[in-house]
């Protein structure tokens, strides 16, 4: 509040969500079997979420949306976006991934929040 006028100062205002928010954000990275970092394209990476949704969920699962919002080529890792209604079916679908393009991997969620800014710093991982 300002002194002066009694008002709320707009700068900082609390905001307070019932509920739950419209998206899941899920920061996810595809590692292989030996270890050794793959070229594997932000298209590529889109259709393997996309094939194993299918895979799991038949032409049902085509309809749920996932959205790709950072991909890092260089350790396989992206931020995706989901419905929080479906956050839970496309997390499971990962989880059954074995392989890309004949070679043993697996999908490993980093990090999951109804907060994109959540995934920004992970806590686990700071020096303190």
């Amino acid at each position: 509040m300002t002194e002066a006028t009694g008002e709320k100062d707009a700068q900082y205002q609390r905001v307070v969500s019932k509920g739950p928010l419209p998206f899941q954000y899920i920061k996810v990275k595809l590692e292989f079997e030996d270890g050794q970092p793959r070229d594997v394209g932000e298209s590529q990476f889109k259709a393997l979420i996309s094939s194993m949704v299918r895979e799991v969920y038949g032409e049902v699962g085509c309809s749920l949306t996932s959205d790709v919002l950072k991909y890092s080529p260089k350790d396989c890792s992206a931020i995706l976006r989901v419905t929080h209604s479906n956050a839970v079916k496309v997390w499971s679908s990962l989880t059954l991934c074995s392989s890309f393009e004949g070679e043993p991997c697996a999908f490993r969620v980093l990090q999951t929040s109804p907060h994109l800014m959540a995934l920004a710093v992970n806590s686990r991982d700071l020096d303190v």
